[in-house]
């Protein structure tokens, strides 16, 4: 399967009652690609509001996926993460360099989503601004911002 293959997947189809196929996810995502781990992180903590998932699910979910996947990212994205899971917000200026750390790291997409929703009102869509210009950035052939997989640009 690939990276784009199993996002598409998985995008809003997160089976979060389901805990054997939730962890069979987070080891498939894994084994993909750091995006795609990254992806299940994404929907364990943003789950449809349509859902009623009760929290501490998501918090074990979460702490199953921490235990499934090391990148230098993970420590980075966390708070953002915990407060989508929560229906909080992080400040704008968190946000953003939240957003600058994983600029650094190439087609980590799912990871610069994470700070990206859990922003604060991005009134002077500064947030906005960073986001498209990490992804402009990315789409770029032969940019000179490219890292390498360990972040190192």
């Amino acid at each position: 399967m690939t990276e784009i293959e199993f996002i598409r997947e998985m995008d809003c189809r997160f089976p979060y009652e389901d805990w054997e196929k939730c962890l069979s996810l987070m080891e498939l995502g894994a084994s993909i690609s750091a995006n795609s781990a990254f992806m299940v992180l994404h929907e364990i903590c943003r789950p449809p509001r349509s859902k009623k998932i009760k929290v501490h699910l998501l918090k074990a979910l979460l702490d199953a996926w921490q235990e499934r996947f090391t990148h230098p990212l993970v420590q980075v994205v966390l708070p953002a993460a915990e407060a989508l899971m929560h229906r909080k917000t992080i400040s704008v200026i968190d946000a953003l360099n939240t957003m600058r750390s994983v600029a650094r790291y190439q087609d980590q997409y799912n990871a610069l989503a994470l700070p990206y929703f859990a922003s604060d009102d991005d009134v002077d869509e500064t947030v906005e601004a960073l986001y498209k210009e990490t992804i402009l950035r990315w789409q770029t052939p032969n940019n000179s911002f490219k890292a390498d997989a360990s972040g190192a640009a």
